[in-house]
């Protein structure tokens, strides 16, 4: 299991989330938090060539940490929820190894995001907007579950990221939708850490 954190592409660190990992160590699943450059260091393109580069390493030494190259989830929160589906779906010869993602409050249209404060620094174009929005891009390729989660307690704009997403493409995509109830963006991401959470249990029943 791949964790990718948040912090809209500019900000935290993987050493803030290794409590992710105790319930699927306990069902003898690898867990590998991964870091990425953050913008303004990097950019879109930049980032997203990170977390390829370390799902692919982690396939290349997967049976030297207990893993299995051939089953891989990704799951990431917040910005790192927009960082699972993309590398998925970006990345063709990677999608047969993939065996499930979860999203935990993703960002999956940019719009609202390049028309707010964050773009003083994330400084995304137009172009990037239409490049690397999950919202405008075809999840008919999709084949592993992918499940949408959200806090029911969270504003309204991450309730209707996963929610949009799911509408659109429920019909054609392998999409299931969790809204969690009275749960805030800071809160839900510590379910993943939680063995009995619906979170975990998607994850743990994606890898028998």
């Amino acid at each position: 299991m791949v964790f990718i954190h948040g912090g809209y592409w500019r900000a935290l660190d993987k050493k803030s989330y290794g409590f992710v990992a105790e319930p699927f160590i306990k069902n003898d699943i690898t867990v590998c938090v991964i870091n990425y450059r953050l913008i303004p260091t990097a950019n879109m393109e930049t980032l997203l060539s990170d977390v390829t580069n370390a799902v692919l390493w982690i396939q290349k030494e997967a049976y030297r940490y207990n893993g299995n190259p051939h089953k891989i989830t990704l799951s990431g929160h917040s910005a790192g929820g927009h960082l699972a589906l993309m590398t998925y779906l970006m990345n063709e010869p990677l999608r047969l190894e993939i065996t499930a993602i979860c999203s935990l409050s993703g960002i999956f249209d940019l719009k609202p995001i390049k028309n707010s404060y964050l773009n003083d620094v994330l400084q995304l174009s137009e172009g990037d907007v239409d490049f690397y929005s999950v919202l405008n891009k075809d999840l008919a390729v999709i084949k592993c579950p992918v499940l949408l989660s959200v806090g029911g307690n969270e504003t309204d704009f991450f309730i209707e990221e996963s929610k949009n997403l799911f509408e659109k493409n429920k019909s054609h995509a392998p999409l299931e939708y969790l809204e969690y109830e009275q749960l805030n963006h800071y809160e839900i991401v510590h379910k993943l850490g939680q063995e009995d959470s619906p979170l975990t249990q998607f994850i743990i029943e994606n890898q028998d």
